[in-house]
């Protein structure tokens, strides 16, 4: 069972932008059907934190440069809100290569990286919408 669905309503229009969110949302699945399984090991899903941080920085950056090449006007207050999201994932795989309740960890992060995820997409993302889609 999937944690998120891909569903139309988190499209931004933006055909690059669109594709990283959809491969966020497969990712969290993947870590979730891993965690579900009970069959994570340390490597498997120290392998999928890094495919998560780095997928997520790469789309940061690729979101980023788009909104600043539009002349985004809340630029800097969207950049806080990625900032803070690579401080959080930072922490939970700090915790988890710590061995801090991996069970625990692993729901945490993924219902919170869930949360975070759709209302990001659906507020935040969705008010740059109209200025991407001009330029």
């Amino acid at each position: 069972m999937a944690l998120i669905e891909w569903d139309p309503s988190f499209s931004v229009g933006v055909v690059d932008i669109d594709q990283d969110h959809r491969r966020l949302v497969v990712i969290l699945n993947r870590i979730f059907d891993t965690w579900q399984s009970h069959a994570a090991t340390s490597e498997s899903l120290n392998a999928l934190f890094d495919e998560l941080v780095t997928y997520t920085w790469e789309h940061f950056r690729r979101e980023e440069e788009k909104m600043e090449g539009a002349h985004y006007p809340h630029f800097a207050a969207h950049r806080i809100e990625h900032e803070k999201l690579r401080q959080q994932v930072m922490e939970f795989r700090a915790s988890h290569i710590s061995g801090s309740r991996p069970e625990r960890l692993t729901e945490e992060m993924t219902h919170f990286l869930k949360g975070w995820l759709i209302d990001h997409i659906l507020d935040a993302d969705m008010k740059y919408r109209p200025f991407l889609k001009r330029g």
